[in-house]
């Protein structure tokens, strides 16, 4: 595997090791069983401690942006993630490779991600710059998802709720985890995310967590 970062900072993060916190993303053929075990060991090999991310409670909201009615979205995001919770399970129980999970029901019993999120939403609602940066990474979302004819402002209205429930891990694993530092741990980083790490607004992100952008040696150019 390699690793880039979003920042100089995001770098030394990186060095301290603490922790890992990789990202699955649901709908995304990318995370086959032996991509998550790879990036279970390289991130065992340097990290003290991994957990994964399954942003299962959202899931449903991309759904929805790309035309599935709520009820059949629910039951696509569920089966989905269940689907990925099971594949994360088989890679830690097959060796000795020990990682956590953070899904919905770790995030509902804590307090420090839901006031992250509260923080979130509310400059999603009061910046203009910030709102114009999430909704255009949620139209990038939904047209690598294959949304047929033009991405409209209501789907991405939709889409983007999905993106504002990952954010706070995204930009504050290290406080809501509770580690010394973070690394958030993903195979690209969309425009709208390197700027924001790269601008370092500490009203947006927290200064404990960085982002690194993890490949397999053949997807680096």
């Amino acid at each position: 595997m390699k690793v880039d970062f979003a920042t100089t900072r995001s770098q030394q993060l990186y060095e301290m090791a603490d922790l890992a916190v990789i990202g699955i993303s649901p709908f995304n053929s990318y995370f086959s069983e032996g991509q998550i075990t790879r990036l279970a060991q390289w991130a065992h090999s340097h990290f003290k401690r991994v957990m994964f991310f399954i942003p299962d409670g959202a899931a449903e909201y991309t759904q929805r942006a790309l035309g599935y009615e709520e009820r059949k979205a629910k039951k696509r995001a569920r089966r989905q993630c269940t689907y990925l919770h099971n594949k994360v399970y088989r890679v830690v129980a097959s060796g000795s490779i020990e990682s956590e999970l953070v899904d919905s029901v770790w995030l509902e019993q804590s307090e420090s991600y839901s006031s992250t999120y509260c923080e979130v939403e509310q400059k999603f609602n009061s910046d203009e710059s910030f709102r114009a940066g999430c909704l255009e990474t949620s139209r990038w979302v939904l047209e690598h998802h294959s949304a047929k004819g033009q991405v409209t402002i209501d789907m991405m209205l939709m889409a983007v709720r999905y993106l504002l429930a990952e954010l706070p891990v995204i930009l504050h694993s290290a406080d809501i985890v509770g580690s010394e530092s973070a690394c958030f741990c993903y195979h690209s980083c969309p425009k709208f995310l390197n700027d924001l790490f790269r601008e370092g607004d500490e009203e947006v992100m927290g200064r404990r967590s960085g982002y690194v952008i993890v490949k397999n040696d053949d997807e680096f150019s």
